[in-house]
């Protein structure tokens, strides 16, 4: 549909404008998570041998993979139940943070089997391996779930206010950890959880029961949903299948670094570590924009599908140009590093990483519309096979080509991906102008 239809529709409007609303919020608190997160990384380049560097990424690697899997379905419930779970929602959201502990312990003990069999440069014991990694998978879930039940909530305003402070802090924790005196071994990963944990406790005992307390208008379709049990059955069976479905992608390319580190030594894994972070910028930009959309378009569903198209041309304009600036910078920000990081080979990692975010922008905006249907397994289903390209393409190119060996891996992936996107748009657009209605769940 036409963007001049769309903003003629009164409702359509107002979508739009939470949608941006949104968006912007929660753009600005990725932003400066990867904004903050790039000088980190550069100054932990410089303070940390690569060795050394490369195998504190590659445990970092492992936890925030874990963390994804165990948080990705949950918090995807949180953005399209909350804002038409009504009177229900401190339940939900009580069970939500219990689930994301107990679910983030198993695979937190899993994720820390792999980390003591399979990464020795972490010099740790296997059994202090397996409780570190456990404990700040739990950790980092949590973290992560916050922004979700914010958004869901009405305060993405918070993901600002509470990444922003949690990433200066890791930075200066980097600094701090590194001098002579009080050097601790593993001073990234300490930088990395110690303020995550505490941004977790400040929003689930003081943030989030002050957030609930608020009132909260009752849509129609909150009194047409479900009620009592009905939602904990809703949000057990849309967390079971988008935890599949989010995890296994988000997971498979979280661990990246660490078979990075794995296959082709903790150097090029370091190398690998900043350069996905420098890349991971993009990806933000899309992820604001499909969270936002999957929120707002929970009880408006065939206006978002209108509004997707419009959408979707803006974040391909803004990542595109992103991609380009990115790029371009890398020699430069690699140069400074010295000791051991190839600035040409940088550069080429951090454009086929780029290439890739941008690749897979359709994909985004396409998901996020099926989880605001609640129709989550063709995401599954697409995911899957993403997961099981980038695999492949990793093991087979990482042992010989490094770091660019993952980055053209998650750039064929998301070539796919991007191709499913477009395809998946297309058949959604198809089918409103067919039923000229609301999509059923």
């Amino acid at each position: 549909m036409s963007t001049p239809l769309a903003t003629a529709d009164p409702a359509a409007a107002t979508v739009s404008q939470a949608i941006r609303n949104d968006s912007l919020w929660l753009f600005s608190g990725y932003a400066a998570t990867a904004g903050i997160g790039f000088v980190f990384w550069v100054v932990a380049a410089l303070r940390v041998p690569p060795e050394a560097l490369g195998a504190d990424a590659a445990l970092i690697s492992v936890f925030t993979a874990a963390a994804a899997i165990t948080s990705s379905g949950i918090g995807s419930a949180m953005v399209v139940m909350l804002p038409v779970a009504g009177g229900q929602r401190a339940h939900l959201v009580r069970v939500a943070y219990l689930a994301t502990v107990g679910i983030g312990l198993v695979a937190g003990l899993l994720a820390g089997g792999i980390a003591a069999a399979m990464l020795p440069a972490a010099g740790l014991p296997a059994g202090v391996t397996v409780a570190l990694v456990t404990a700040m998978t739990m950790v980092w879930a949590v973290f992560n779930v916050q922004d979700q039940v914010l958004t869901g909530l009405n305060a993405a305003r918070w993901t600002l206010f509470l990444n922003g402070p949690a990433n200066l802090a890791k930075l200066l924790l980097t600094v701090v950890l590194t001098l002579p005196l009080l050097a601790v071994a593993h001073p990234v990963v300490l930088a990395t959880i110690l303020p995550a944990a505490a941004a977790a406790v400040f929003t689930v005992t003081w943030l989030v029961p002050r957030l609930l307390r608020q009132p909260v208008a009752v849509s129609a379709d909150a009194v047409d949903g479900p009620t009592g049990t009905g939602w904990l059955a809703a949000l057990r069976a849309f967390a079971l299948r988008d935890t599949a479905a989010i995890g296994l992608l988000l997971g498979v390319g979280l661990l990246t670094p660490f078979l990075v580190t794995v296959l082709a030594g903790p150097t090029q894994g370091a190398l690998y570590a900043i350069a996905y972070q420098i890349s991971v910028a993009l990806d933000l930009v899309n992820n604001g924009v499909a969270t936002a959309l999957a929120k707002n378009s929970s009880g408006a569903r065939s206006t978002g599908i209108v509004l997707s198209g419009r959408l979707l041309g803006r974040v391909l304009v803004v990542v595109a140009l992103a991609a380009a600036a990115i790029t371009a910078a890398t020699p430069l920000a690699f140069g400074l590093l010295g000791r051991g990081y190839d600035p040409a080979r940088a550069t080429l990692v951090v454009g086929l990483l780029s290439l890739g975010c941008l690749a897979r922008t359709p994909y985004g905006i396409w998901s996020s519309l099926m989880r605001a249907h609640h129709r989550v397994t063709p995401v599954l289903a697409g995911n899957a096979s993403t997961a099981v390209v980038l695999v492949v393409l990793a093991i087979g190119l990482v042992p010989a080509a490094g770091a660019a060996g993952a980055a053209c891996a998650m750039l064929v992936s998301g070539l796919w991906a991007g191709a499913l996107g477009i395809v998946g748009l297309r058949r959604l657009r198809r089918q409103s102008t067919d039923q000229g209605g609301e999509h059923s769940c």
